[in-house]
């Protein structure tokens, strides 16, 4: 979904916002907007978004329809420290390797919150992935293992009943889960995999699977092989690469539920050396 974003002033709140402006125009046809107001069942990101509340979800604050513009604006509560693949991207650079795990831990658990929340609400993200992850603290003014992190762009999730399952083959395809690149059904550990994928990002500094095109990670699915072979694995500790194992396995039915992984003993260490990005 093509977007311009701006940061505005927000006379309403003292908050600070961000303006997602979706581009209409002759695209506004039937499928346009189901998307973004819903159909049936299925409530659209403005309704879906409108109601959802917590700490680690990015805050829809308002929205604009504009008739004469074929435009419509959401009006996002601003993170200022950028999405996950920014801050670490910026680590990367001085540092020529991915982020500490401790810092890892901290964006991920939010993560992993702001999940369980959705999911006990009945709701699929279904394009969790770094860029989607939010640091709401500006860059080099607080450690990143202090940062709170908002998960956002609800414009691909959809609502499910305990015994529904999902089609649709959305995302991004290089995070999205196997089921999903293959056209199977699919449901929340769907969600569980994408976030497996960030944080194999996040500790590497680069995905785990690549691919140019859709066809092409089809393929790359076809046989499912996380690998762990480079330097980054060498320091990288038992747990982390005991979760990942656990999020990245090819049946949906054995990954770990966003509740359950909470409990896992990478989650649960406090152990931290600070990183400030």
């Amino acid at each position: 979904m093509a977007a311009r974003s701006a940061q505005i002033e927000c006379t309403k709140s003292v908050k600070c916002c961000f303006a997602k402006c979706l581009r209409l125009r002759a695209r506004l046809h039937v499928k346009g907007k189901r998307c973004i107001f819903g159909h049936g069942v299925q409530p659209g990101e403005i309704r879906l978004h409108q109601n959802l509340h917590h700490p680690n979800i990015v805050e829809l604050i308002d929205t604009f329809h504009d008739d004469s513009s074929k435009m419509v604006s959401l009006v996002l509560e601003f993170c200022k420290g950028g999405d996950l693949l920014e801050v670490m991207s910026r680590h990367r650079e001085k540092n020529s390797k991915g982020l500490r795990e401790s810092a890892t831990r901290r964006a991920m658990k939010h993560t992993f919150q702001a999940l369980a929340y959705l999911h006990e609400q009945g709701v699929v993200h279904r394009d969790v992935k770094c860029e989607n992850v939010f640091k709401v603290e500006a860059p080099n003014t607080v450690d990143l293992e202090d940062c709170t992190y908002k998960l956002g762009d609800f414009g691909l999730a959809a609502c499910v009943m305990p015994d529904e399952v999902l089609m649709d083959q959305v995302g991004s395809p290089s995070t999205s889960a196997p089921e999903v690149v293959r056209g199977r059904p699919y449901g929340k550990p769907a969600d569980m995999w994408s976030a497996g994928a960030a944080i194999y990002t996040l500790l590497a500094g680069r995905r785990p699977f690549e691919a140019s095109s859709y066809m092409q990670m089809v393929r790359v699915m076809s046989k499912v092989e996380v690998s762990f072979s480079d330097d980054t694995w060498s320091r990288t500790s038992k747990a982390a690469v005991d979760l990942l194992g656990e999020l990245m396995q090819e049946a949906p039915e054995k990954r770990p539920s966003s509740c359950n992984i909470l409990k896992h003993p990478w989650c649960q260490r406090e152990h931290r050396a600070c990183t400030t990005s």
